[in-house]
């Protein structure tokens, strides 16, 4: 299980221009553990502008550990290390990684 000391200051941050509104924590169907920062909507709420959840938890493959935007997984997904976590700027920059690739994938792919 991961824990984060202090996570809670990461709130009110801007990740790639996006306000982080809260985070929780969640477990899903099979016990894995996650972190959700979530993300208000901003503008019309549609697309890109729509409210959205970044999760961060295990890697299935136990590689480390796997960030990205629910319901882009497949998309979104970028692996980090406990290395790359470890400090908030560190945090910041790994979400703010698959907010980019969402972002793209609304400009991009979404028909």
């Amino acid at each position: 299980m991961l824990t984060i000391k202090n996570i809670k200051e990461l709130e009110l941050n801007f990740c790639h221009q996006r306000g982080l509104k809260r985070i929780t924590e969640t477990t899903n169907a099979l016990g894995e553990h996650f972190y959700c920062f979530n993300f208000g909507p901003i503008s019309d709420g549609k697309g890109w502008n729509k409210e959205t959840e970044v999760r961060l938890g295990r890697d299935i493959n136990q590689r480390g550990y796997q960030i990205f935007v629910m319901g882009l997984q497949m998309s979104t997904r970028y692996f980090v290390s406990i290395d790359d976590i470890k400090s908030k700027d560190g945090l910041v920059l790994a979400i703010s990684k698959v907010l980019a690739q969402a972002k793209w994938w609304w400009e991009n792919e979404a028909i």
